[in-house]
């Protein structure tokens, strides 16, 4: 089995069968039949013609809306993004279930869908989990379950795939200093390592180091201690910068 299809069926196990069960298909099944979007030959039903198993039928029916109970949509309709544990089954996002063990998070000026992703990292992920960002395109090509404590996977239309263990050192070196100020020195010290070294004193390379190192002595005198929490820093752009800076969302006042 694939990744995709044991992410798949994941998926159905903790959150498909609760608004698609296979229960309330029974004799729409189609036998022999396999789903045309992902190949299983497991509890396939024909709907409108095309051939499709009930994990990608949950992912692509109908839902209705919270904000307009007359509306429906699919469940990236908006951007929705969907935490799968053992435990529970919580969606962010403007979605109305009839499964009360669906637990909902409207969205709205207070909710912040990609800093509760962050946060869900940092303090509660244990494996195994799916964590998806859902859009309108199907994305069910990234899913991934996450099953050890090392590696963290978001899935969906902004796939990341993090090391938790340097996540979690970077926040904890940077929560106390303000984002914008982390940010800014580190992305100083990327330029300050990919500039030549000092030219002559009127070169453009000689005037923009010094310039780079006259901003950032500025911003780390303004911050102590910010020199070397940027050292615990990973890499500018990447996946694990990308979740920090989610980290640091702040939720607009009601």
């Amino acid at each position: 089995m694939s990744l995709r299809d044991d992410a798949l069926e994941f998926w159905y196990d903790h959150f498909g069968k609760l608004v698609a069960p296979e229960s309330a298909f029974v004799g729409a099944l189609t036998p022999g039949r396999r789903c045309e979007r992902c190949s299983s030959a497991s509890r396939v039903v024909a709907r409108g013609g095309e051939a499709i198993c009930l994990r990608c039928l949950s992912l692509s029916q109908n839902y209705a809306m919270l904000s307009k109970p007359d509306k429906v949509m699919r469940l990236g309709g908006k951007d929705t993004v969907v935490i799968l544990t053992l435990e529970r089954a919580r969606v962010i996002g403007d979605v109305n279930f009839s499964n009360a063990q669906i637990e909902v998070t409207p969205l709205g000026e207070t909710v912040r869908p990609k800093r509760i992703i962050a946060d869900f990292f940092l303090y509660e992920a244990a494996p195994p989990y799916l964590v998806a960002m859902l859009g309108k395109a199907d994305t069910s090509d990234t899913f991934r379950v996450s099953t050890t404590p090392a590696i963290g996977y978001l899935c969906g239309q902004e796939p990341l795939r993090v090391d938790l263990r340097l996540f979690r050192a970077a926040h904890a070196a940077v929560r106390d200093f303000p984002l914008a100020a982390w940010r800014r020195a580190s992305e100083f010290e990327r330029e300050w390592r990919v500039r030549p070294a000092d030219g002559p004193r009127r070169s453009p390379a000689g005037e923009t180091r010094r310039k780079l190192r006259h901003d950032l002595d500025e911003v780390y005198s303004a911050h102590p201690g910010l020199c070397e929490a940027t050292a615990q820093l990973p890499l500018v752009g990447s996946d694990e910068y990308e979740l920090l800076r989610w980290a640091f969302i702040e939720a607009k006042k009601a």
